[in-house]
């Protein structure tokens, strides 16, 4: 049995590193979508919006995401509970996942994520 505040702890180091790739464009690093590819974290297609969902609205200059869940090629690759039906290395798999699925709906809206200046908030769901 994983240890909830243990695996919380990994989870939100996760989020940190991928919140941190995405503000490299603001200390005047490489550009974001090379230092992702680098990293070999995909930015996917989003999957075709079910009802009135949409994954992201901009209003202005301000690009708001829905909460994300960690889709692949249109199903949801790690269902159940963190701890009982999904590893703590598959909880890892699914944050990742659904946070690159909130920056490719930036990505959607911006065309190119260097034109992002700040991130105030993402949503990343693991199920």
């Amino acid at each position: 049995m994983i240890k909830k505040s243990n695996l919380l702890g990994k989870v939100n180091r996760l989020i940190t590193f991928l919140f941190l790739i995405s503000m490299l464009p603001l200390f005047g690093c490489m550009k974001i979508e090379n230092r992702i590819k680098e990293l070999k974290l995909p930015l996917v297609e989003l999957s075709k919006p079910q009802g009135m969902y949409v994954p992201a609205v901009k209003y202005g200059d301000v690009i708001t995401t829905s909460g994300q869940l960690p889709f692949q090629d249109q199903r949801l690759i790690f269902p159940g509970r963190v701890g009982k039906e999904v590893s703590l290395e598959n909880a890892q798999r699914a944050a990742r996942a659904a946070l690159m699925n909130c920056l490719s709906a930036v990505r959607s809206l911006c065309h190119d994520l260097d034109e992002v200046k700040k991130i105030v908030k993402m949503n990343g769901f693991i199920c």
